[in-house]
């Protein structure tokens, strides 16, 4: 699905990609459903207004808890049911089932992957998955930086964990919604189904030989 802009009949606004075997996305403008959206300047504008806000508090509690009534009773997302709404004239009543379904999916992964998990279930979560142990090296004149990256995968391909050690150092651990340190995350990197370990400088010297220098 191509959305255009009013304007401009052959300018693309938006997409919208379906796949119609799964009923899940395949791809969409990034900033669609506001996956992309850091709001860095919110802090700032939250502190500034601070003064107005306070009287109002009551009043935003009760609208974000409506728009979480929503969520729960539709299935989707206040940002899916925003876009769904603006498009509703634009859709035949299949489109619109189809598109719905995709939704209401997507946001059941969201709720999967932002929820936060114990140590202890972590570990349990790990134990069943597929992990891709990747090693790389990066030169730069006389320093040699070695970096390991751990990709977890659940039954279904869905990458549930992610882990990075540069120099024998954690830099970043998570698992769905959570956040490890670095003893938690050494265990961590033992725990999986099975392993496959794929060594990207090795990988990069047999495909281009004569381009890797020591």
């Amino acid at each position: 699905m191509i959305f255009y802009e009013p304007h401009y009949g052959n300018r693309s606004e938006c997409y919208i990609e379906i796949n119609t075997e799964t009923g899940e996305f395949h791809g969409f403008s990034e900033w669609l459903f506001n996956k992309d959206y850091k709001g860095s300047g919110l802090l700032g504008v939250f502190i500034m207004s601070l003064p107005l806000m306070l009287p109002l508090a009551p009043i935003l509690l009760l609208i974000n808890w409506g728009y979480r009534l929503r969520e729960k009773i539709s299935g989707i997302s206040r940002h899916s049911h925003s876009v769904l709404n603006s498009i509703k004239r634009q859709l035949d009543p299949e489109t619109r089932k189809l598109l719905e379904k995709a939704m209401k999916k997507m946001w059941q992964k969201d709720l999967f992957f932002s929820r936060t998990v114990s140590f202890k279930k972590a570990k349990e979560m790990l134990s069943e998955c597929h992990l891709n142990e990747m090693l790389g090296r990066e030169e730069f004149v006389a320093n040699r930086t070695e970096w390991r990256q751990y990709h977890w995968f659940d039954g279904e391909k869905n990458r549930i964990g992610f882990a990075q050690f540069g120099g024998g150092f954690l830099q970043v651990c998570w698992i769905l919604g959570s956040n490890f340190e670095q003893k938690e995350a050494d265990i961590l990197t033992t725990c999986y189904k099975t392993r496959t370990v794929i060594d990207i400088a090795e990988d990069r010297k047999k495909k281009n030989p004569e381009k890797v220098t020591r």
